[in-house]
């Protein structure tokens, strides 16, 4: 299933949340689109595999990851929260 989420602020930035097999750029022609977050293996140590949700792409005041991280079998529960927290902390933000 697709789900997308906009907001459109008072100087008309628009963010907007969509999953994977939402064509928002194809439905809405407009762009270009950045990523606000991505969920991503760890490569080493004693969490290799697991999953987290980075949230970097979205600028300097959010140089952190969501934790704990997911174990390998839960990617789909790392997509939810790093989706939940989108919703909650950036489109919402400054409401």
């Amino acid at each position: 299933m697709s789900r997308v989420i906009m907001r459109i602020s008072p100087d008309g930035t628009l963010r907007a949340i969509h999953t994977d097999n939402y064509d928002f750029m194809g439905l809405h022609g407009c762009g270009p689109a950045q990523r606000a977050s991505q969920i991503e293996p760890i490569q080493s140590g004693p969490n290799a595999g697991w999953w987290y949700a980075d949230m970097s792409p979205l600028g300097e005041e959010y140089q952190f990851c969501l934790w704990p991280p997911f174990p390998p079998t839960q990617r789909a529960a790392a997509l939810q929260a790093e989706y939940d927290w989108l919703v909650k902390n950036w489109i919402e933000k400054d409401k």
